[in-house]
């Protein structure tokens, strides 16, 4: 088994923008997590999700799962055991938490590296309007996720490698580089 690198963070740490740099320069297989959320409009199916309907999420399926409250329902993320059990080379994907502690213990500690991305919540704040959002919910999302996140912040650095990531996207590619 290849090993799986999980980027966890707060919202607007730059998850997805490492993530996608480091699959073009590693040479990284990006595993999609599979949701029953709506769409947004600069979302495209494949491409950073697998969107599915509630009907159609199987749990069985899934090597984690998470069930979160929205304001338009309740919404499943989950990552399908067939995306990770079979590589060829190692994989990468960004994901909750919660969901990458599981796909440690699933996977085994030697299989899947934990990367912790975090910025000043200022930092995050700026970003996050930058994209759009009100800064009320801007505010929201950023508590949520500080308390979500709360327990990577104090974990040793053998089991979880921390990145703080403001201006830097080389150095943190450096980093990852050198696990």
């Amino acid at each position: 088994m290849n090993k799986v690198i999980a980027i966890v963070g707060r919202t607007g740490t730059g998850k997805s923008t490492l993530t996608q740099h480091l699959v073009e320069l590693m040479d990284l297989e990006l595993v999609l997590q599979t949701t029953t959320r709506p769409q947004r409009i600069n979302e495209v199916n494949g491409k950073d999700y697998n969107f599915v309907h509630p009907s159609k999420f199987d749990v069985a399926e899934m090597v984690v799962a998470e069930e979160f409250h929205a304001d338009f329902g309740d919404v499943k993320y989950g990552i399908t055991k067939k995306s990770v059990e079979k590589a060829n080379k190692t994989k990468i994907l960004v994901t909750s938490p919660k969901s990458a502690l599981d796909l440690r213990f699933w996977l085994g500690r030697e299989n899947c590296k934990i990367i912790y991305v975090n910025a000043p919540s200022v930092v995050l704040h700026e970003r996050l309007i930058e994209r759009g959002d009100d800064p009320i919910e801007a505010n929201r999302r950023i508590n949520a996720d500080t308390i979500d996140c709360l327990e990577f912040e104090f974990m040793a650095d053998k089991y979880i490698h921390n990145i703080v990531l403001e201006q830097d996207l080389i150095e943190a590619i450096n980093y990852i580089e050198s696990l």
